[in-house]
This record gives C-alpha cells, structure tokens and sequence, in this order.
C-alpha cells in the first residue's frame, strides 16, 4: 500500500472522518461554554466541567458514555424482532441467542467511565451530596435575620409555573409535545436549582433527565450573563442604587435550630423532599453546631469539590448530538431559558412591591437572588448593585432570598396557591361587603376564589393539584388559629356559665345523633355514601365544615373512601354552610346594630 494509501485508510479509520454534523454543533456549543467559563469566568467552576464533558461525549467513537447494558438490550430487542418476521431463518436463531448470551454475561463495569460515573445522577446521589455541600456553606442568618426574605423567595419561583403551563401547552400536529409530568420537570429549571431538577426529573420524567439538566446547570453558570438585563430593565435607577440597613446579629441558638425545625416542617408537608431537604439541613447543621469541625470542612471542600467535578462532567456528557438535537430537546432549551427569566422577574417585581411598603428599605436588586442558585445569583445582585452605588453591600441581603429560594422551590406549589387564594379572597370579600351592605368575613371570599382556582385547574388540567400538600397546610393553619383564638380564653370568667353550657351541649349533641339517624341517613339512601355525608353533616351542626372533614376522615381511614361524600361534603359546607351561616349573622347583627 502506497503512502496515501495507508493516510486515507487511518483517516478512515478516526473520528474525525466519522463525525456528524450534529456532534459538531454540540463541539461548537462545548467551545462556546468553555469560552464563557475561562475568559469571561461565568461560574467556571461549574461551567468548565460541564462544556469539557460535553466535548468528551462528542467526540466520535470514545464511547465514553457507552451503555454496555442497554447496548446488549437493544440488540436482544432487533434479534428478537427480526425473528418474529422470519421465524424459519437458523442465523437468526443463532444470533437471538449470540445476543442472548451477551446480555447474560455483560457487567455495570463494560460501560464507558463517565457512563458508570453518571449513575451518581440517575439515582440521585450526586444532587443529595452537592446539597449537603451548599448547605455547610451556606449561612441562613440573613434569611433568619430578614424573614421577608422569604417572601422574595417564594415570588422567584413564578418561572416554575410559567414554564410549566407553557410547555403543557405546547403541541407539534395537534400532540402535546410535553406530557403534564415531563412539563412539570421542564418546571422545575426556573428554580434555578440543579440538584432539584435532577431530582424531580428522576421522578417523572427520567427520559429528559440529559437536557433537563443540562439546561438547569448551563442557566445557573450563564447568571452573570442571564440576570443583569432583566434586573435593569426591571428597576430604576433610584431603586438601585438603595442601600439597605445593617441586619440584626443573629445568635448560634438560632441557627442550629433553624435546620432541625425546617427539616421537620417541610418534610411532613411534602416528604418526596426528604431527601434534598435532609441533606441541605444537615450540611448546615454540621456548620453551626460547632462541634463537628471537620465534616463541616469535608462537605464544604473535599466533597462538594469531588462530587461538582463528577455531576458537572457527566452532565455535560449527556449532551449527546445524535439524540441531543431533537424538537423536543429545543423545546425544553427554550422553556428552561423563559422559566429562568420570568423566575427573575418575579424576584424583582416583587422586590420593587416591597420597596414602595418599606418606604424605600429594600433594594428591588436583591429579588433577582430568590432563585435558588446559591451563591451565584447572590453575587449577582452585588455585583449589579455596586455598579450604581459603589458604597453598597447587597450580599447578606441576597443572601436570604437566595437560600430561601432554595426552600422555595420545595413548597411554593401549595403555599403560593393558598396565598393567591387568600389575596384575592379578600378583595372578594370587600367587593361583597361594598355591594350588600354588611360586612362579610374574610374567609368567604378566600372560599369562593378556591373554589374556582380548584375548578379551574382540574377543568382544563394546567396542572396537578397538590391537594395533599394543601390539606397538610390547612390543618396546620387551623391549628394556629385555634390556638391562638383559645389563648386569650379566660375560663375563670366563664365558671359560672359552664353547667348552661354543658347542658346546652348535650342537648345539641343528642338532638344530632337522632336526627341524623332518623332523617338524613334513610333519606341519603341507608349505603355507605349515606353514612359519609351522614358523619360529615353531624360536624356541620357540631361546629363547621372542618368539624365535617375531620368526622369523614376519620371514617374514610377505617372502612375506605367515598368520593361522592367527599364532593357534597366540601361543597355544601364551603358554599352553602359556612357562606350562608357567615351572611345570615352578619345580617342579623346589622339589623340590631
């Protein structure tokens, strides 16, 4: 063989003649990130692993990201299939069982190294292990000492739920392009927060787990280059140049039992987070106890170092051209980019809310830190704020809406449900006061406007209702109510009304039993729904609609759900019961007063 002979056959034989136009797209991509993390310094920490394993990945024939079992799979599944075509054929007897074979002896360790790394990711080790790392290195005082900082939090979270509703809106030839569960994950990007994408991802849509999480971590690298236009757009210039007052010294007390009741709290609402919201905590109990030095130093450095490395490798190696660049994947590049912005925005907008009620205290700026990318977003914010006032320090500032995004983003779906409710129930209620006449309660408008948000949501399906989440918070709230109605109870003042009220009791109690036995159970039917509503309405006449609820549950734990019950119980008490019992006495103090 010639010498160009032998030159053409190795030039065959390499990557470079065997590469696609869509690795070369992804090589330019990696280029570009790698361009941004080392001349520009946009999160290179995060971004530099990110880009190098997505250069790795496309690099033809590494299989670096080869999947040894998958692989045997596959071939299995086409030995198979192309059996069932053409059963008489021996060779394709022969390679059914050749592939058969293969699949029996194959082993995790055959796959390609950032393949078997990246299993860290799939099962949801690597996102627990970074939060344990963002929680040793996070100080929650700003947040303890600012607890409005919650509120900027919560509010740069509108990205999840604009994103969400966007991308299940979406449809390609009359199809959804997204399912409700994948759009639910796309989501979860504007939160900002990487370790929660991968992690919900995992849960429901594991098939977008590669583009969800690159777009997650590629937004929170590219903030410094994401956030600043919107932030000025946002704002004026007086309000960024704000400078904001000293925080108040927070003691140790407070920190070490901030993580333990956090932990408890938000785990019992929503307990699919125990895991992320374990670690998180734990990482920052192990900073503020003080006696465990050196795991707090671990997780900081050595760990949260060694586990970015290999998430942020292995994610960017996921962006695989052949299968990366699809309609579907663009889509969720884009729905990312929207949920990242309009969770911005609405860090923002409600900062500058909350600027005009403290009178001028709050630099609108420090919103934009709610998303949960700690602490890149909070730099951000000081870095912006510096521009326009070179004598400000907005960091401790950003800081808790920073870390309390990192809460948000667990809890915002049934909290920020029940404060829309709540808003908009009250302007409802003065709206009805104003038109009839006589002061209506609060609650009435708040049960009106849920019921409508709930009908809404379940008519044209935006989204999954989070009715555990809610029902969780409810009985919290009530709880907190009650007691902080029955603390000012004075039982001394009431000695000489107890056997009056004792016997007042009785008499209502027995006069409920009898009728609900003599009347509403026979004329509900004398089945099991009967008995339902029957226990639902002695709550009625023993109190309200929460009386009726907890007398069903009570129920429904012992011999099993009633859904029509749980329709009509709900129904009649929050529109007809409580609303009407509320007007009725309103009406009638009007009339005496």
């Amino acid at each position: 063989m010639d010498f160009f002979g032998i030159i053409g056959e190795t030039f065959a034989r390499s990557g470079f003649a065997n590469l696609s136009w869509q690795q070369g797209v992804m090589l330019l991509i990696s280029f570009v990130l790698l361009y941004c993390a080392i001349v520009k310094g946009f999160e290179p920490l995060l971004l530099l692993p990110i880009a190098f394993g997505m250069m790795l990945a496309n690099l033809p024939d590494t299989g670096i990201m080869h999947d040894a079992t998958e692989a045997a799979t596959l071939a299995v599944r086409n030995a198979s299939a192309a059996l069932a075509a053409d059963p008489s054929n021996p060779e394709l007897v022969t390679a059914l069982a050749k592939a058969q074979s293969d699949l029996a002896s194959v082993h995790w360790y055959d796959s390609g190294v950032l393949k078997i790394i990246h299993r860290g990711v799939k099962s949801s080790i690597f996102p627990c292990l970074i939060f344990m790392g963002v929680g040793a290195m996070t100080d929650f005082g700003p947040l303890l000492a600012n607890p409005v900082s919650l509120l900027l939090g919560a509010a740069a979270q509108m990205g999840i739920y604009v994103a969400f509703i966007f991308a299940n809106a979406i449809t390609v030839g009359g199809e959804h392009l997204f399912t409700a569960a994948q759009a639910a994950a796309i989501g979860i990007i504007g939160g900002a927060d990487g370790p929660t994408a991968i992690f919900v991802t995992n849960k429901l849509a594991p098939e977008l787990l590669s583009a969800i999480a690159v777009a997650a971590y590629s937004y929170m690298a590219l903030i410094p280059l994401i956030q600043p236009p919107i932030m000025k757009a946002l704002t004026t210039k007086k309000e960024r140049v704000i400078k904001m007052g000293q925080l108040r010294k927070v003691s140790k007390a407070e920190k070490v039992i901030f993580p333990i009741i956090v932990s408890c709290v938000v785990i019992m609402l929503i307990p699919d987070t125990a895991a992320l919201i374990g670690m998180l905590m734990l990482g920052n109990l192990f900073r503020e106890a003080g006696c465990v030095e050196r795991l707090s130093d671990t997780a900081q450095n050595a760990l949260c170092n060694i586990v970015t490395i290999m998430l942020g490798t292995t994610v960017g190696a996921t962006a695989d051209g052949q299968t990366f660049l699809s309609l579907q994947t663009i889509g969720i590049v884009v729905m990312g980019l929207a949920a990242f912005c309009f969770s911005t925005a609405g860090g923002v907008l409600l900062g500058k809310l909350l600027c005009v009620i403290t009178g001028g205290k709050i630099n609108p700026l420090i919103g934009s830190a709610g998303v949960s990318a700690v602490p890149m977003a909070a730099r951000v914010s000081q870095v912006e704020g510096r521009k326009y006032n070179p004598t400000n320090f907005l960091l401790m500032h950003a800081m808790g809406p920073n870390v309390a995004g990192v809460i948000g983003s667990a809890v915002a779906a049934g909290f920020l449900l029940l404060m829309f409710c709540a808003g908009v129930g009250n302007v409802v209620s003065v709206l009805l006061t104003n038109l009839c006449g006589f002061s209506f309660p609060i609650y009435i408008g708040s049960m009106l406007v849920a019921v409508v948000v709930r009908n809404v949501i379940d008519h044209f399906k935006i989204m999954e209702f989070p009715a555990q989440e809610i029902s969780t918070m409810g009985n919290m709230f009530l709880a907190i109510f009650l007691s902080m109605a029955l603390s000012g109870l004075k039982l001394w003042q009431l000695v000489d009304l107890a056997l009056p009220m004792i016997a007042a009791l009785a008499a209502e109690v027995l006069l409920m039993v009898v009728f609900s036995l003599l009347v509403v159970f026979p004329v509900m039917g004398r089945d099991y729904d009967a008995a339902m509503i029957t226990a639902g309405f002695i709550g009625f006449g023993m109190g309200a609609t929460s009386n009726a609820m907890a007398n069903m549950q009570a129920v429904s734990r012992r011999y099993g759900p009633s859904p029509s019950a749980y329709f009509v119980i709900p129904m009649v008490g929050g529109l007809f019961n409580d609303f009407f019992n509320a007007a009725i006495i309103a009406f009638c103090i009007g009339l005496l007063a």
